[in-house]
């Protein structure tokens, strides 16, 4: 039927965005910044996610201590679930529509499919394709893998 939901309320405390402050607790900080100063925008939005999914080319993130780990679904999980909130927060804002629900699902559901993969460099491939097909540019895709790996 479906997942017993006991003992999971306190996953969210879990998932994590880097912080720019230190001692601050990031969990919902991207969603708390929307609307303000840099994540005010459908391509703001969509350059979060991307970083995200730029992420999983070497397998392997950060978590809230600094540490870092190999990725896995329950994580990648946690991260899209911070996507989901910033995006119906913008489109609350009148600042992303319904159609922009597909392109950050072909992010979402894409970081599932990718972790799969064995090989890197077909990784950055399926990375590349799933990002250039959101609609950011070569060079903000170039840019985001290299940054984030």
């Amino acid at each position: 039927m479906g997942r017993k939901k006991e003992g999971r309320g306190n996953e969210k405390e879990h998932i994590y965005f880097e912080s720019k402050k230190p001692g601050r607790d990031s969990v919902f900080g991207a969603v708390e910044d929307a609307g303000k100063k840099g994540v005010d925008s459908k391509k703001e939005l969509f350059l979060i996610a991307g970083a995200q999914l730029a992420d999983l080319a070497d397998a392997k993130t950060k978590d809230h201590a600094g540490k870092t780990k190999k990725w896995t679904h329950k994580t990648w999980g946690g991260r899209s679930y911070i996507l989901w909130k910033l995006f119906y927060k913008l489109k609350k804002e009148g600042k992303v529509k319904d159609s922009d629900a597909k392109k950050l699902k072909m992010i979402t559901s894409g970081g599932h499919k990718i972790m799969e993969i064995k090989d890197k460099a077909e990784r950055v491939k399926r990375i590349k394709q799933i990002l250039k097909k959101v609609g950011l540019k070569d060079s903000e895709i170039r840019r985001l893998i290299e940054k984030t790996n």
